[in-house]
């Protein structure tokens, strides 16, 4: 339903806290955003929760840098590093390394989140349909 762009669905983040009551928001997501991650310049966003892609896959010299880090969609406004404060990113750090666990970036001209969190074990990914706020 997000895919033509014209319905304001959104992927919003936030911490499991255990009271269903109530959430803690990660980090605020973009208008559209599910839109400009399926449109994203890098990686298009997956059709599955199961199908995080080692970015380094890509191609040559991209993300060369990020062994055991995987990603769900990227988008770059130039340059293919992962580097520059310019990328969006919805991806995944593994053991062992900086920041371990999910991050969410919107630095990228095609922004997915409106700041960046990073370092996350555990998430609640939350699909918003239009006209329902973030929280």
């Amino acid at each position: 339903m997000a895919r033509d762009g014209t319905k304001d669905y959104r992927l919003a983040v936030c911490a499991p806290n255990g009271n269903y009551g109530t959430r803690n928001k990660i980090v605020g997501a973009t208008p559209h955003n599910i839109h400009r991650m399926m449109n994203a310049n890098r990686m298009t966003l997956r059709t599955s929760l199961t199908d995080w892609t080692d970015p380094r896959t890509m191609g040559d010299g991209w993300a060369y840098r990020y062994t055991n880090h995987l990603t769900l969609a990227w988008d770059e406004t130039t340059g293919t590093g992962v580097d520059g404060a310019d990328y969006s990113l919805l991806w995944w750090v593994g053991p062992g390394t900086t920041y371990q666990g999910y991050g969410y970036y919107g630095l990228s001209n095609n922004k997915f989140y409106n700041d960046w969190r990073n370092g996350y074990q555990s998430a609640e990914w939350w699909i918003l349909p239009p006209g329902v706020p973030d929280f």
